[in-house]
């Protein structure tokens, strides 16, 4: 299974970083059709047709590590520069 494995460092407190991320992954879900549920305080899980995997956000880091379907495979580079280019954005102080 084709996995996209992303870090992405940031300046902002772990409250103001995780609310950003989950009004992303919100804004990702309707558009891309996946559900998202965070487990805790730091971590969402994201699962959805072709996609799976999770998101952590930590004091100074953002870590996504997503499987992808077979269908997907031939895309994965596409979905990653995309996925890093959101949350880069997302992430900016």
């Amino acid at each position: 299974m084709p996995r996209i494995k992303y870090q992405q460092h940031h300046s902002l407190a772990p409250d103001e970083a995780r609310r950003r991320l989950q009004e992303l992954m919100e804004r990702f879900g309707q558009k891309y059709g996946f559900r998202t549920s965070w487990v805790g305080d730091s971590s969402v899980d994201v699962k959805g047709r072709g996609v799976s995997g999770s998101m952590t956000v930590r004091e100074r880091e953002v870590l996504v590590d997503l499987n992808l379907s077979l269908l997907l495979a031939p895309f994965r580079s596409k979905i990653q520069d995309g996925i890093a280019r959101q949350i880069e954005q997302a992430l900016q102080p």
